[in-house]
């Protein structure tokens, strides 16, 4: 169930996942279509099925987990097909590898 119904009508427009939370619930921000921006600490290891989809607005996260979360089935389904994704230094290829690249044709480094 979506935990920011406030975000289906575009309210919220950037989303900080605290530190310590260790994984993103099944649908927990599904169709907030004004989210722009997510930041995922290094504690998340899953990201859970339709966590962010339809999204349509989110254009950039920024995971600072140097391995990257697990992704369970449409995580990111439905965003903006240019969304950026940032990750720590040197860990590019990691995500890449996996099925973030599925979502995420820009996958940088740059978080530290």
């Amino acid at each position: 169930q979506n935990i920011f119904n406030e975000g289906k009508e575009g309210n919220v427009k950037e989303v900080y996942i605290p530190l310590g939370i260790k994984g993103i619930s099944i649908s927990a921000f599904d169709t907030c279509h004004g989210l722009e921006l997510v930041t995922i600490p290094n504690s998340v290891t899953i990201i859970g099925t339709n966590a962010f989809a339809n999204c349509i607005s989110l254009s950039t996260v920024k995971s600072y987990a140097i391995n990257p979360p697990v992704l369970e089935e449409g995580a990111f389904k439905g965003i903006d097909e240019e969304a950026t994704l940032i990750v720590p230094t040197g860990s590019v290829s990691s995500y890449q590898e996996r099925d973030w690249a599925e979502y995420f044709s820009d996958i940088t480094d740059g978080q530290e």
